[in-house]
């Protein structure tokens, strides 16, 4: 992708992959990476940020003999996502209008 992402998008990011179930930073890197350009020295800044925020929560499982540090979206992570879902929408709207993604009447 060319364009660069902004924070708020790159949270929601974050957040939508964390919906789902907890995931451990390695597992959450290679997801993103797979759709968007997020290298770990800009994720673990953005998970600490978010968890000091309240919107992520982190904890230590141990999984095939080796400690991993898990998050997990919390409830005011769930209340920003369903915020950012929909000022994306509203944005990508504006977008369609003006690039030709919607025809207008």
């Amino acid at each position: 992708m060319s364009f660069s992402l902004s924070d708020s998008l790159l949270d929601g990011l974050v957040l939508a992959v964390l919906e789902p179930k907890d995931t451990y930073a390695y597992e959450l890197s290679q997801k993103l990476k797979a759709s968007a350009a997020i290298s770990e020295t800009t994720l673990y800044p953005m998970l600490k940020r978010l968890q000091k925020e309240g919107y992520v929560h982190s904890c230590e499982k141990t999984e095939d003999g080796r400690n991993r540090r898990y998050y997990n979206i919390t409830d005011d992570g769930r209340q920003k996502l369903r915020h950012t879902k929909e000022e994306w929408i509203k944005f990508r709207g504006v977008m369609d209008q003006f690039l030709g993604g919607e025809t207008n009447g």
